[in-house]
């Protein structure tokens, strides 16, 4: 899913991810890695994190995504993806994946095509030195 920078993560690390959309935006969310429903340790964010990745995705070929609607209105539990991609309508939803409403990254291969965007573990400025 992601480079490697770093050791194994364990419970509670955050690492910076960076999510580039093809032709378009690309922005960085800080993660938490957090035990999922499925007790794997996995990077999660939040809901605003989960918006703002569909927001760069969107404004990157709007024609295309016009689709798309991110809403977190039934339980906040769910965000909703729709849109447009073949000529066919995707419809699929991002779940929180931990009891503190975290949206498990590891989830977003499955949600977007991959030929949409990268994704890809930040470097950590602090083995660089910084």
């Amino acid at each position: 899913m992601t480079k490697q920078h770093s050791a194994q993560p364990v419970e509670g690390d955050r690492r910076d991810f960076t999510f580039t959309a093809t032709g378009g935006a690309s922005i960085t969310v800080t993660a938490t890695y957090a035990a999922t429903w499925r007790d794997e340790l996995e990077p999660c964010i939040g809901v605003d994190e989960v918006c703002a990745i569909l927001d760069a995705w969107t404004g990157a070929d709007a024609h295309y995504r016009q689709y798309l609607w991110p809403s977190t209105e039934r339980s906040d539990d769910d965000v909703f993806i729709a849109y447009i991609w073949e000529g066919r309508v995707v419809l699929d939803t991002w779940t929180v994946a931990t009891d503190r409403d975290q949206f498990s990254l590891k989830a977003l291969p499955d949600l977007l095509a991959d030929d949409h965007y990268t994704f890809a573990e930040a470097p950590n400025t602090q083995e660089n030195g910084r």
